[in-house]
């Protein structure tokens, strides 16, 4: 505030006091002035008996003040007194000083009464011949005083002033060969320890006397003067004398003066002999004090600004007429303050000043031209300053420049703001009314001083908003609504700002040219024009881009589990990890360049094609069996190596390289059972490694660039302690394990525990992507929507069905999982032979339950994945549907009727796309689930041996928890085509394991009422008591399966008779000479279905059924 101490003009006064004991001083100074300017006659006592009575009289007086009117203050109305109330009023001004000065009556009671002392010792004495706090230590004693502690502090207050009067702020500079102010410093240190004697016959008191009297009669000339210079000094006088001003304000409202204001003033004007003060000293205190009241009352006064306003012009008159370095000093200090407070207000008076209080502005304008002008005359260093522009044209100039810092103050506070316009439009907005408001409201005050200020006001603005344009079409990479708005919004504000511009520059010399020349134009329609024709591909281009990274990244997970499962497999079969090699920190060409001479020299084989090496996997077969023999040939490992390559150097093809790596696992598979069983001699067996923890030890070698090129195997560097015969089995293949690359995220991106909602965060964002495209385009303000409408359409449509076809591959099909039937024989008759069991497992799967979970979180293909999958597709179709129907709405809005033609085939690629993706994964998790994460107690455990210790019950508990898992992840409105294909895998399956389980399955009559109740079972599992598949359903598709079981019911003279029937046909061929051949498998088993009949025949565990087929079709019996 400008009324703390930090901010006083008048300086410091160095010198531990409080305000109320300098007002007490103030009020003494006062009080003697008063009484000693009464015509010369002698100093009287007036009784303040009646000072209660007279303080509840009337305190106005009835004739207006001319000071007040003067200073344009209001007056309030007053009441109308008789003429017996004159002599009372005039007496109570005394009575309002000291109430005004907050003075108490003891304390006014006890300074009239020593002046009623002094006055009978001083006869015709004026006041100014006295050193007032001296005479008053001389006549009080401590009875004066309600307690001797009271006394004490007014000795010392009396005390300290005369040290800042006489020593710290004289009148008269102090000599350095002066001994008295040596002597009376002294004197004051001995009485703050102890109070001095002031009796009449006191020596330290007659000491003092002469040492102050001595300082304070002192003159400029040397001589003794009679004036005494004890409260004249600079700023002592400065501050006493404010203190007398401020008692103008009313004491119980801070916002108005005294009524009495005239006479106030002609009392405080008393004191100016005292206190050193003359005319143009009262008009710079008056003007400091109305303006600090105004500041300090929050400025809500503006009575108070008008006065300073008026009394500001007699302070500018009296700086010619000043000729004082001290009152300049005061002056300059007095009028910065001043100045300060006025530019803050009118650099942002936009903030501060309105219509309604206009004039306002007007005068601090006036105050601030006022202050700026007597600085350049006092102050040569801030006149020069000043004087490089003009001092009143410069305040227009210099307060529109600072509307930049309000442009910014409008941008920051536009983003707090619910606008759904653009940051920048907003702005322009802004400036558009902040212009005309300047037109209006500031310009015709600012026109005083400066002829054309709107010119000025709004060429400036006009350059602050190209500033914050240039910013921003800097920024725009493609055309969206905001830009669109902006760039409008700006060429609109430009219009606007021209053309006040040229209207207010009309009557100067040129004409207004050189105030346009200066406004730069914006260019906006060009920044339009070239934004859209790159607008659509820029786009487009982008979604492809994201498409492309997202889909890169999925392939490199998928290829990276499928070299951990091969991998994998190849420790099963024995095989030691020895060489690892780092592929990720080599450049493609370098990379590609170390793998394949590593895998030339390492197995000797000229790597071309993956088709190639794949297919050799099939036609292996080891060429003996001696322990030195070595599959140093198998090409496996250069194939997946290979695959490792291309991750590396050709990331787009990852995908395809991973699907190939399933006919690599399916050949490892084999391979294992061969060599288990052609191989059994070898030591150690079958070594387990962990997935994620391969052993590193001494017998592992590493090979990296560093080393060069790799050797061959039969001079590869091995460290000291390798030996062959260390190794698990005799056989030293080497696996070579390709460097995982970062792909959790991916690995991730299906997983619905990771994901809190029910689709794939990709999914999300491609739509959110293509959503957002549409959006920015219907909101771009250009007239040919549906020309391009078809364009932007046809590229979102094919990233989009990329992104669904990448989705959904890799997944499996049915037929992936469908195993391969084995070739149809006689089952043995009898007993049910063990020797086949581990043998034919491999029909129908893996038969171990670790190495498959459909509650995997590392699978990447387990059944919540896939129904992750499936969601995904769903939504992506659903949220297809609603563009759609936005993109006929917006054109529409947009003015433009629907054209069908046009909004037939949007997105039909993708939606297209997603249904079918919907159907393949469906069935993919329910063949997965039945043929391949269940194919161990399906395949593997049903009706192996006896039928009754083999039924479906473990089966069905498996894929009861499979079902709950689908119903909980699958979106509700394809749980139930989910649950239906589940439903006929699982009927399918269990055909196949009555079909074709392979000869380890034999079936008599009897077994017929277990099977019955184990379907029977399986289908109640699906109908779930009516809380399930509706029953219609269930029974259509469990016709075909009902249908074969009969089969079972069936005699086998019947099945027979059967067979014949249908195998003849309508011709007539007798028993003798029919000799059909073997029905052909098509896989629509059924009772009329010659196969299905064949099958059930070898199934049949009866010698009936064996004669029949060996004679008829000569099928062998295998054991």
């Amino acid at each position: 505030m400008i009324n703390s101490s930090s901010m006083d003009p008048f300086g410091e006064l160095g010198l531990d006091i409080s305000p109320s004991e300098l007002r007490e001083i103030a009020y003494e100074i006062l009080v003697g002035a008063c009484r000693s300017s009464t015509s010369g006659k002698r100093l009287t006592y007036v009784s303040s008996s009646n000072s209660k009575e007279r303080s509840q009289q009337p305190q106005q007086r009835s004739a207006a003040s001319k000071v007040k009117k003067a200073l344009g203050l209001k007056s309030k109305k007053k009441k109308k007194k008789s003429g017996g109330e004159d002599e009372l009023d005039r007496k109570s001004v005394g009575e309002l000083m000291r109430v005004q000065m907050r003075v108490s009556e003891q304390t006014d009671s006890r300074v009239r009464r020593g002046f009623l002392r002094l006055a009978a010792g001083q006869l015709g004495r004026r006041i100014e011949s006295m050193v007032l706090p001296l005479e008053l230590l001389k006549h009080f004693r401590s009875s004066d005083f309600a307690s001797e502690r009271e006394y004490k502090a007014w000795q010392r207050r009396n005390l300290k002033i005369l040290e800042a009067g006489l020593l710290i702020h004289p009148h008269v500079p102090l000599g350095k060969s002066l001994t008295a102010p040596q002597r009376l410093r002294h004197i004051l240190r001995a009485a703050s320890d102890k109070p001095i004697d002031t009796g009449k016959h006191s020596e330290s008191m007659l000491v003092l006397c002469n040492i102050v009297t001595s300082l304070a009669c002192r003159s400029f000339d040397g001589s003794t003067s009679d004036i005494c210079h004890w409260a004249d000094g600079i700023p002592l006088n400065l501050h006493l004398y404010k203190i007398l001003i401020e008692s103008c304000f009313d004491v119980n409202d801070e916002t108005s003066v005294v009524e009495e204001l005239d006479d106030v003033l002609d009392q405080v004007k008393k004191t100016w002999g005292i206190l050193g003060i003359d005319q143009m000293f009262h008009n710079l205190c008056f003007l400091w004090v109305l303006f600090r009241q105004y500041v300090a009352t929050d400025e809500t006064e503006n009575d108070l600004l008008f006065a300073v306003d008026h009394i500001i012009v007699e302070v500018v008159e009296d700086v010619n007429l000043a000729h004082d370095p001290k009152y300049s000093k005061i002056l300059s200090s007095t009028l910065k303050l001043i100045l300060d407070w006025a530019e803050k207000r009118l650099g942002r008076y936009h903030e501060y000043f309105h219509r309604v209080n206009i004039d306002v502005m007007q005068s601090v304008l006036t105050i601030g031209v006022s202050a700026a002008t007597v600085l350049v005359d006092v102050s040569h260093e801030y006149g020069k300053k000043m004087k490089e522009v003009d001092v009143a044209c410069s305040r227009v100039d210099a307060h529109i420049r600072q509307e930049r810092e309000k442009l910014i103050a409008s941008r920051k506070s536009s983003k707090n703001q619910q606008s759904h316009l653009p940051l920048l439009c907003v702005l322009a907005q802004n400036v558009c009314d902040i212009a005309f408001n300047e037109k209006e409201i500031y310009s015709p005050i600012l026109k005083r001083w400066h002829p054309h200020a709107t010119s000025v006001a709004v060429a400036t603005l006009h350059a602050c908003y190209a500033k914050e344009l240039k910013k921003f079409v800097s920024n725009i990479n493609e055309l969206n609504p905001e830009a669109i708005q902006v760039l409008l919004a700006a060429e609109k504000l430009e219009k606007d700002l021209v053309e006040m511009a040229v209207a207010d520059s009309l009557d100067s010399e040129d004409g207004g040219k050189s105030t346009i020349q200066e406004m730069a134009p914006y260019e906006a329609q060009a920044v339009i024009t070239n934004l859209v024709k790159s607008w659509i591909q820029t786009r487009l281009d982008r979604l492809r881009e994201w498409v492309d990274r997202n889909l890169q990244q999925e392939g490199q997970g998928a290829l990276i589990s499928r070299l951990d499962k091969v991998i994998s497999l190849w420790a099963k079969l024995g095989c030691r990890v020895i060489v690892f090699i780092d592929i990720v920190y080599l450049s493609p060409l370098k990379a590609r360049s170390t793998w394949l001479d590593f895998v030339s020299h390492l197995w000797r084989v000229e790597i071309t094609k993956r088709s190639a090496a794949t297919k050799a996997v099939r036609t292996l077969r080891p060429r003996s069996r001696d322990n030195q023999e070595r599959i140093r040939w198998f090409p496996a490992i250069p194939c997946m190596s290979f695959l490792a390559i291309q991750m590396a150097t050709n990331m787009s093809v990852s995908s395809y390289l991973a699907s190939g790596l399933e006919e690599l696992v399916e050949a490892l598979q084999t391979l294992m059972y061969r060599a288990s069983r052609r191989y059994s001699n070898w030591e150690g067996g079958a070594m387990e490694l962990e997935a994620e923890g391969w052993p590193r030890d001494n017998n592992m070698v590493k090979i990296s660039e560093r080393n060069g090129t790799p050797p061959g195997p039969d001079s590869m560097a091995v460290s000291e302690d390798f030996k062959p015969e260390k190794l698990p089995c005799k056989c030293d293949i080497v696996v070579v394990k390709a460097v995982r690359v970062s792909c959790t995220d991916n690995i991730q991106e299906w997983n619905p525990q990771v994901n809190k909602g029910r689709f794939a965060p990709s999914a999300v964002e491609v739509l959110r992507i293509v959503d957002e495209t549409l959006e920015a385009f219907f909101l771009l303000p250009i007239p040919m929507h549906p020309v391009l409408l078809p364009e932007l359409i046809g590229g979102l449509d094919k990233c989009l069905q990329k992104y669904i076809i990448k989705a959904k591959s890799g997944c499996g099909s049915c037929v992936s999982f469908i195993p391969s039937l084995p070739a149809l024989t006689r089952c043995a008759t009898g007993s049910k032979f063990r020797a086949f069991k581990r043998k034919d497992r491999s029909i129908l799967g893996p038969g171990r339950k670790s190495q498959v979970s459909n509650r995997d979180g590392d699978d990447l293909f387990s059944v919540p994945r896939q129904c992750f999958r499936i969601n995904t597709l769903y939504n992506i179709r659903k949220e297809l549907e609603g563009l759609e129907r936005r993109m006929v709405a917006s054109l529409k809005n947009s003015g433009f009727a629907h054209d069908e033609n046009t909004g037939s085939g949007n997105f039909s690629l993708s939606v297209a796309s997603s249904m079918e993706g919907i159907r393949e994964l469906s069935e993919a998790i329910a063949y997965k689930v039945v043929f391949h994460d269940l194919s161990y107690l399906l395949g593997d455990h049903l009706y192996l041996g006896e039928v009754s210790s083999s039924r479906i019950e473990p089966f069905l508990e498996e894929l009861e928890q499979n079902l709950e898992i689908i119903s909980v992840t699958v979106h509700d409105r394809i749980r139930t085509r989910v649950i239906i294909d589940v439903m006929k895998a699982s009927f399918e399956g269990f055909l196949l394991v009555l079909l074709a389980g392979g000869p380890s399955r034999a079936f008599s009559m009897q077994d017929a009422r277990m099977i019955d109740e184990d379907f029977k079972a399986l289908s109640d599992l699906f109908w779930s008591n009516g809380d399930g598949l509706p029953a219609d359903v269930i029974d259509k598709v469990s016709a075909a399966v009902k249908g074969v079981l009969s089969l079972f019911e069936t005699g086998t003279e019947s099945l027979v008779e059967q067979l014949k029937r249908v195998t003849r046909g309508g011709n007539d061929v007798s028993a003798a000479k029919w000799r059909p051949p073997l029905p052909p498998t098509t896989g629509q088993w059924s009772a009329n279905d010659p196969n299905t009949i064949v099958r059930v025949l070898c199934h049949r565990n009866d010698k009936i059924a064996s004669k029949f087929l060996k004679k008829t079709f000569d099928l062998p019996k295998k054991t």
